[in-house]
């Protein structure tokens, strides 16, 4: 039948190579989420869009966070990273299994991808912090000054040759 794509890319390049591809595409969404917060600061900065802008992602950043703290630290395990590794890691002090796991290696595999999960959890959620507070002093420094912020170039045609 089909596979998911992570399945596919897993089976074609093995694990560490579909890891590190897995951390590119991570670092390609930081970019684009770096490259739109500096558009949103330089082509709204002076004009009351901008706070429109700034207060309808405010809402974005809180659902994050929220989902983030609850993936991390709810002690529901069916939620949290960190509350799924502890009732899988007491279950296998006692030596027993518990499913999806078949086998006791299987067990202790569940238990690596969910503290890989919640390294990432945290990363992400410091990167958003990292681009919210970036923003937030770039839109200051650009709210202080009286004149537009975003200023292009003029326009020139390129003429290529044929």
């Amino acid at each position: 039948m089909g596979n998911r794509l992570g399945e596919m890319v897993r089976m074609e390049l093995g694990p560490i190579a579909s890891g590190l591809a897995l951390i590119g595409i991570l670092f390609i969404m930081i970019i684009l989420l770096a490259v739109l917060a500096l558009v949103v600061v330089k082509a709204l900065g002076a004009s009351p869009w901008g706070n429109f802008t700034v207060f309808v992602r405010m809402r974005l950043l809180i659902c994050t966070f929220y989902a983030g703290w609850q993936k991390l630290f709810s002690d529901d395990p069916a939620i949290s990273f960190l509350g799924h590794t502890a009732k899988y890691r007491s279950q296998l002090g006692f030596g027993q299994i518990l499913g999806p796991a078949k086998t006791l290696e299987q067990m202790q595999q569940i238990i690596f991808n969910d503290t890989v999960d919640a390294v990432f959890c945290g990363s992400f959620m410091f990167i958003v912090l990292g681009i919210f507070l970036i923003a937030l002093v770039k839109t200051k420094s650009a709210l202080k000054k009286p004149n537009i912020t975003a200023i292009e170039g003029p326009f020139e045609r390129e003429i290529h040759a044929v």
